[in-house]
């Protein structure tokens, strides 16, 4: 099943939980006009966690070429300031 409209994923919180990542796996996989993914990372995440979910994520198939994942905290400022200036 494809996702054919979805183009801007905003995630919260986002710890790096199995299913989270099986979530945003398959967004990827079935969201061809996807453009950006920002994943507002759970602001206790310990660094070396952080980087494991950032190399799994960058192994995740895509079905956009376009698509871009963004994993930083606070980014719920970062992306309110993107869209209200656009």
């Amino acid at each position: 099943q494809s996702l054919e409209g979805l183009q801007t994923v905003m995630m919260i919180n986002f710890q790096g939980s199995r299913n989270e990542l099986l979530f945003v796996k398959l967004l990827l996989a079935n969201s061809p006009s996807i453009e950006r993914m920002f994943l507002e990372e759970d602001k206790n995440i310990d660094p070396v966690v952080r980087l494991g979910i950032s190399k799994e994520l960058m192994q995740f198939s895509r079905a956009s070429t376009k698509a871009k994942i963004i994993f930083q905290p606070e980014l719920f400022e970062i992306y309110r300031r993107f869209y209200t200036s656009v």
